[in-house]
């Protein structure tokens, strides 16, 4: 039926921020509530500072 699903799992770990930058890197929207816009340190640490740049240019947000 065309449906696709994506799971991540890290032993306790918080991953949120690489759903959420799927969601920004192929749909270009991020969760209001995104630790992106509360917690951009730990996002950036998680993510990496070239792939945050990436989200960051694929949703038009300026920091």
């Amino acid at each position: 039926d065309g449906l696709s699903l994506l799971a991540l799992s890290g032993w306790g770990a918080d991953l949120s921020p690489k759903l959420d930058a799927y969601q920004g890197l192929i749909h270009k929207t991020i969760d209001e509530n995104s630790c992106l816009f509360s917690d951009f340190d730990y996002f950036q640490g998680l993510l990496g500072e070239n792939l945050t740049n990436k989200v960051l240019q694929a949703i038009s947000y300026n920091k």
